[in-house]
């Protein structure tokens, strides 16, 4: 198993490019292209199992590996048993420093629609495996039907690099009438291993069927 999925994947597709490069493919058949897919395969596990692991790689960083391989290796064709020690020490150097300059993509906003009756729901900003970092996290909640009776809870949920599993709570939201609650912005330090989610529960009981929407948007400030 890769250590970095994201980086063998990117060394994959790169000593694939590097080696079909400038080449006119005309086979149809999966078979032809064997010698091609097994040096890419040993070149792609052994850059994987030089770059330590860490979890808090994206796809930006794969598509840096994909974009170095793909230009360096361009017009050397290896072979699967080849000792790729030296070039990989190199692509290595490069990558690290490279991949410290990396700037990260802004998140895009995000909204759930919910009905009452559904509770709990858990919305999540940021998937298990998440660059780790400081993240500006904002949410708010517009009711769009209105319940006879009831309020909610919202809760960020996160894990952090010391505290482990960590909440922030906005209890007491009434669904009774059209509101827009004001937008929560908050600052935390995510460690990426569990997902970032905000979670609707009940906290005062409901009647009637309420619906409304969940805007929560998060943002990398910088990494940790």
């Amino acid at each position: 198993m890769a250590n970095n999925a994201i980086i063998y994947n990117g060394a994959l597709a790169g000593m694939v490019s590097a080696i079909e490069s400038g080449r006119s493919i005309r086979s149809v058949t999966a078979a032809q292209y064997s010698d091609v897919i097994a040096a890419a395969t040993a070149f792609a596990t052994q850059l994987d199992a030089a770059i330590p692991t860490n979890n808090a790689y994206t796809q930006q960083e794969g598509d840096l590996v994909l974009a170095i391989c793909s230009q360096i290796l361009v017009g050397k064709f290896w072979k699967a048993d080849s000792s790729f020690t030296n070039i990989i020490a190199a692509i290595k150097a490069l990558f690290t420093q490279a991949g410290a300059a990396i700037v990260a993509a802004p998140a895009v906003p995000s909204a759930v629609g919910l009905d009452g009756s559904t509770l709990p729901q858990t919305f999540t900003l940021a998937p298990a495996g998440h660059q780790a970092g400081i993240y500006a996290v904002s949410y708010q909640l517009r009711v769009r039907t209105v319940a006879g009776a009831g309020q909610v809870t919202l809760t960020l949920g996160w894990t952090g690099p010391n505290s482990g599993a960590a909440t922030f709570v906005l209890g007491g939201i009434s669904l009774t009438s059209l509101t827009l609650t004001p937008a929560t912005l908050r600052a935390i330090v995510s460690n990426g291993l569990a997902p970032i989610t905000v979670a609707a529960t009940v906290s005062v009981g409901i009647t009637g069927s309420p619906v409304f929407d969940i805007y929560a948007t998060t943002v990398l400030q910088g990494r940790s």
